[in-house]
């Protein structure tokens, strides 16, 4: 093992050691031993450590090439944790990349499932399928939460939720999850009895037959819109969502506050009245000065 591979696994041992999930593990050592391969590929060594700074840039303008942006965000993001840890327990002297400015996450625009949408899911969904949409949409749980859901942990129209970082919330199950989830087999002590990639390919082949782009995580998005248009409140959301930190709630505020904006500018166009239309709302009219 080179002295990057041996950090790395100092580094690993110390998330894990503060509670962090293993998928979070699993996804950090992914991304700091896919340098490692690319020194060796590109230097025929493994990285040094302490590692210079032009390797490092070398590898980042690489992904650029490769990979969308969000993801070179992230491959940023966790080479630049794990040096300032290693400054932090004095395995070397400086961060390379401090000072280095990382890539601006790129914002895609997101829509919640409408209801057309979500009748004609599940029109074309099986039980599974039904049981994951209804569980997301309805209760915002993530997919990686679900597979980890147990039928002990349901008591009287709520369910405990087992999330990242061993934290543990409850949520209230709607009826109608309820019902589809007492339709699927009990072969164990898990509701769902297969890892959270069995149900990335689940709502992707909804997806295709549906005609309708779904992801696991735009359940999630729906269920949080949807609360908040219905007069639910932020800190609320934050508990029910599971976020330890206000911004990731902060997001979907945003997003809600948006389409309001735009409703109440439909509502008071302007506009309207500079081509003697029929406004839809209410209209501010143009007043000359005098």
């Amino acid at each position: 093992m080179g002295a990057w591979a041996g950090a790395v696994e100092r580094y690993l041992a110390m998330l894990g050691a503060a509670g962090r999930s293993p998928r979070t593990l699993e996804l950090r050592r992914y991304t700091l031993w896919a340098f490692d391969r690319w020194h060796t590929a590109t230097y025929h060594e493994p990285a040094p450590f302490p590692c210079p700074q032009e390797p490092l840039l070398e590898y980042l303008t690489y992904q650029h090439r490769h990979l969308a942006r969000n993801s070179v965000v992230l491959f940023h993001a966790d080479l630049d944790h794990f040096l300032r840890w290693c400054v932090t327990a004095e395995l070397c002297e400086r961060n390379p990349l401090a000072g280095i400015p990382r890539p601006r996450r790129e914002v895609k625009a997101s829509h919640p499932l409408t209801d057309a949408d979500i009748a004609t899911l599940l029109g074309h969904a099986d039980m599974w399928d039904r049981a994951i949409l209804l569980l997301g949409i309805g209760s915002g749980v993530r997919v990686g939460e679900m597979h980890k859901l147990r039928w002990c942990d349901f008591h009287d129209g709520d369910a405990l939720i087992h999330g990242k970082g061993a934290k543990e919330r409850r949520v209230a199950v709607a009826r109608a999850a309820m019902r589809e989830l007492s339709l699927l087999p009990r072969d164990g002590e898990y509701v769902f009895p297969f890892n959270d990639k069995w149900a990335l390919c689940r709502m992707a082949r909804l997806s295709r037959r549906s005609g309708i782009h779904i992801h696991c995580h735009l359940l999630r998005y729906t269920f949080a819109t949807r609360f908040l248009k219905g007069g639910g409140g932020f800190d609320n959301l934050r508990v029910l969502l599971g976020h330890s930190d206000f911004r990731m709630t902060a997001y979907y505020v945003r997003a809600v506050e948006g389409e309001r904006a735009l409703d109440a500018q439909k509502e008071y166009q302007a506009g309207d009245t500079l081509l003697d239309g029929e406004p839809k709302g209410k209209v501010i009219p143009f007043r000359r000065r005098t």
